[in-house]
C-alpha cells in the first residue's frame, strides 16, 4: 500500500551502486529524488518509466548519497548503516 502525503513533496530513494568492499563492509551509491504530490509513478522505476506514464510530473534528482553498510550479524537480511554522506562530485 502506497501513502504519500497530500500537497507535499515526496522523496525517495533509489539504490545506484552497490560495492563490495572487501572488508565485510559495502558502499552503496544512492539518488534521491523530489517530486510533486501528484506524481502517482512507481518510486521503482526508471527516468523512461516515469517519461511514459506522468508527462511532465517526473520526479527530479535532488541529491547524491553514498552509505557504507555491513550486514547485522544475527540476521542476513538487516544491514546496519555506518556511514551515509552527501557526494559532491560523481
Amino acid at each position: 500500500m502506497k501513502i504519500k502525503g497530500s500537497g507535499e513533496t515526496f522523496t525517495f530513494s533509489q539504490l545506484d551502486r552497490l560495492y563490495n568492499n572487501g572488508d565485510g563492509t559495502y558502499t552503496a551509491i544512492v539518488k534521491v529524488y523530489t517530486g510533486s504530490s501528484g506524481f502517482t509513478g512507481d518510486p521503482h522505476g526508471t527516468r523512461e518509466q516515469w517519461l511514459a506514464t506522468e508527462g511532465d510530473n517526473i520526479p527530479q534528482m535532488t541529491s547524491v548519497r553514498q552509505a557504507v553498510i555491513c550486514p547485522a550479524k544475527d540476521d542476513i537480511e538487516r544491514y546496519i548503516l555506518i556511514e551515509y554522506t552527501e557526494v559532491k562530485d560523481i
